[in-house]
């Protein structure tokens, strides 16, 4: 089944995505200041295969 396969493919990556987390948390949240955040976002999207690209946002 579908669901099984899905499970299964969860459990393999949780040590990755937990470590994945943690690092997240880490980064200071400065407001207006997400460049850290972002660049360790990029990395991790890279490092999986998958395209990334940083969108500057400016605060109103």
């Amino acid at each position: 089944m579908l669901a099984r396969e899905v499970g299964h493919a969860v459990e393999a990556r949780r040590e990755d995505a937990m470590r994945l987390l943690g690092t997240l948390v880490r980064v200071p949240p400065l407001t207006g200041s997400g460049g850290a955040f972002q660049e360790l976002v990029e990395e991790e999207l890279r490092t999986r295969g998958l395209a990334a690209e940083r969108v500057e946002v400016t605060l109103e």
